[in-house]
């Protein structure tokens, strides 16, 4: 199997949404994003890969709910409807 796409989870700011902190990435231009990031931001953002819609959206939901504790319910309906 070849890997193509990939799910990225990144830190919510106070304001962010669902696709703000996780959207879906070719593995082609990944680099770009990468690259293109300002400087130290993959690094302060705490990035991360997946493979697995379900893990990045558990994780991804995670994050939002420690800065958002008032939005959880909200943010988890966005994900029942999230790259499906």
């Amino acid at each position: 199997m070849r890997l193509t796409k990939v799910w990225i989870v990144r830190d919510p700011s106070a304001r962010s949404e669902l696709a703000d902190v996780l959207w879906q990435q070719s593995v082609g231009t990944l680099d770009h994003y990468i690259h293109g990031c300002p400087d130290r931001a993959w690094q302060t953002e705490r990035h991360a890969v997946y493979t697995d819609l379900d893990e990045a959206l558990a994780d991804a939901l995670s994050r939002l709910a420690a800065k958002q504790p008032e939005l959880v319910e909200q943010h988890r309906a966005d994900a029942a409807h999230f790259g499906h």
